[in-house]
């Protein structure tokens, strides 16, 4: 067992086998930590329309397959192998990058980052699922969890009209937990190669 109390993000299903996010509330940082409760749902889909904004120019250039190193990638999702760049025409992102991996189990994982300079964490869309705001490391971030099994993103506010997203999907998986865990420690990894938040 671990000297250090972590905190983790825990799904679990409700009766009706809807899925909330909830917080553990030890004392370290590190994962992010819910505030609110969950918001409303409704589709699936987990980032907003592009918006006209310039944006944050302090994330124009920073490319997302430079926020995980090949090494990380194979220790958290066993990659197979560095991230590969992906259009960023219809998602409203500066830069989406995109790894395939397998799990513990051999099953297919996929973890994209996606840097959004002009979209903040207030236009993360909730569609289909539960959102909770938190923060990791002090930095404000959000969990975004869909009604489907498999798939939980985190999204780190760089200001409070950018932000990173970190989707991470995990084929076979019927309970988030697995999936927001490591989520969670991919974020962990990524928040300090960030530029400093200015809210």
């Amino acid at each position: 067992m671990r000297n250090t109390v972590r905190k983790a993000w825990i799904v679990l299903p409700f009766v009706t086998a809807a899925m909330v996010v909830v917080g553990c509330s030890t004392a370290s940082t590190g994962n992010p930590i819910p505030q609110t409760g969950p918001s409303a749902s409704g589709g699936q889909q987990s980032s907003s329309a592009p918006t006209s904004s310039a944006g944050d120019s302090r994330l124009g250039s920073v490319n997302a397959c430079d926020l995980l190193t090949t090494q990380e990638a194979a220790s958290l999702m066993k990659a197979q192998g560095p991230g590969h760049n992906e259009d960023t025409t219809a998602s409203g992102a500066t830069s989406n990058c995109k790894w395939t991996g397998r799990s513990a189990d051999d099953s297919s994982t996929n973890l994209s980052i996606s840097v959004r300079a002009a979209q903040g964490l207030d236009q993360v869309n909730n569609s289909g699922g539960n959102l909770t705001q938190g923060s990791i490391n002090g930095r404000p971030a959000s969990q975004y969890v869909p009604s489907a099994g498999g798939y939980c993103m985190v999204s780190l506010a760089v200001s409070s009209d950018s932000r990173v997203d970190l989707g991470y999907s995990l084929l076979a998986a019927t309970d988030n937990t697995e999936v927001c865990r490591t989520a969670s420690d991919i974020a962990n990894i990524v928040e300090p190669k960030l530029p400093k938040y200015e809210g």
